[in-house]
């Protein structure tokens, strides 16, 4: 088992948790990352919770390169379309930005392992 499977397995595993306390506790999670300010409508963390476990299974349980290569262009398209909600809802800047961040560093996670642990599914 190579390092970058055990990185890309592990990462996967902590951001699909992380979907997981959005989707139980939508409101108690963003304040916990942010500490404080508005929470955006729990429906809205509640669906973005479910999308990141969904991504996060899918990237953790197999060593296809597509596969982490798709995550990465979700995560980036995600922390760009925070970024301009922030410019669109600023009452909600800080989690939006919040959002943003952990996407991109997801993002550059993935990227780094995509392909270190070989492209053959499992």
């Amino acid at each position: 088992m190579s390092v970058a499977h055990i990185v890309r397995t592990g990462a996967s595993a902590g951001l699909a948790f992380w979907g997981m306390a959005l989707l139980a506790a939508p409101a108690g999670a963003v304040r916990a990352v942010t500490g404080g300010g508005p929470v955006p409508p729990e429906r809205v963390v509640r669906v973005l919770g479910a999308r990141r476990i969904v991504q996060h299974l899918l990237v953790g349980r197999t060593s296809s390169a597509a596969i982490a290569w798709v995550s990465v262009a979700t995560d980036l398209l995600h922390s760009a379309s925070m970024v301009a909600a922030a410019r669109v809802w600023p009452e909600y800047r800080r989690a939006q930005l919040t959002s943003a961040g952990i996407a991109a560093g997801s993002a550059a996670l993935t990227a780094l392992v995509a392909s270190g642990d070989g492209s053959r599914a499992r």
